[in-house]
């Protein structure tokens, strides 16, 4: 088995330009868990998981930015003051106030 380089939470925050408490919500959330939590509490992650996390995220804006380049846009004119109409949610909707 090849020699892992295990990274503190702060080492891999910094790799990833963010700080240690995303990571903690990423680690709750199953965004981007830790590959060794001690009984501490402390999160290790490995070198090459990060650097695959950021790939995935470089290839999802990507994929993103090329979609956005094919949506049309609507523009305001200048000094045109733009109201969006409020929408009534889906029946389904969890945030549907006075119940289902």
């Amino acid at each position: 088995m090849e020699d892992e380089k295990f990274l503190t939470s702060t080492q891999a925050a910094k790799m990833l330009h963010t700080n240690r408490s995303t990571l903690s919500r990423w680690a709750k959330n199953g965004t981007l868990e830790p590959a060794r939590t001690l009984i501490s509490g402390r999160k290790y992650y490995t070198e090459e998981q990060i650097k695959h996390f950021i790939a995935e995220a470089e290839a999802r804006s990507k994929m993103v930015s090329q979609t956005a380049a094919i949506v049309p846009v609507k523009t305001a004119k200048k000094n045109e003051v733009v109201q969006e109409k409020p929408t009534k949610p889906k029946k389904n909707c969890p945030f549907r106030l006075g119940g289902a």
